[in-house]
């Protein structure tokens, strides 16, 4: 230990005595030295739970993964789908006739909700 101490005493005042502007480069090399001994510190503190939920962000990764790729299979099956019936639709038909046969079963689709719904009561009151 006293070893020690007399070998940073010695490089101490080897700093100080080398050029005037020794002893604020001795605080920007001692804020290093302090810097990077806590960011190992803080580092070896926290190195189990970054690896922990390193882990665990892994194991949810490859559960939801399966998940999220079947919901983007099935959005590009109705996607293309849609884009061959549309297609197929107004390649045959005018798109008069296409606007007339969607509002028809637009409409159809409100009436079919409004009869499900005006038989329904919420806290009494009929929709």
């Amino acid at each position: 230990m006293k070893l020690t101490k007399l070998v940073f005493s010695f490089f101490l005042a080897l700093v100080l005595l080398v050029s005037p502007g020794a002893a604020e480069d001795l605080e920007v090399w001692l804020g290093s030295y302090l810097n990077d001994f806590l960011a190992n510190l803080l580092n070896a503190i926290f190195y189990p739970f970054r690896l922990i939920f390193y882990h665990i962000s892994l194991l949810i990764t490859e559960l939801f993964t399966p998940i999220s790729d079947l919901i983007t299979s099935i959005y590009e099956l109705f996607k293309l789908a849609y884009d061959l019936s549309i297609g197929f639709i107004s390649s045959f038909m005018p798109p008069e006739w296409v606007l007339l046969i969607g509002a028809g079963l637009l409409i159809r689709l409100f009436k079919a909700v409004y009869s499900y719904l005006k038989d329904v009561e919420i806290a009494g009151n009929k929709i």
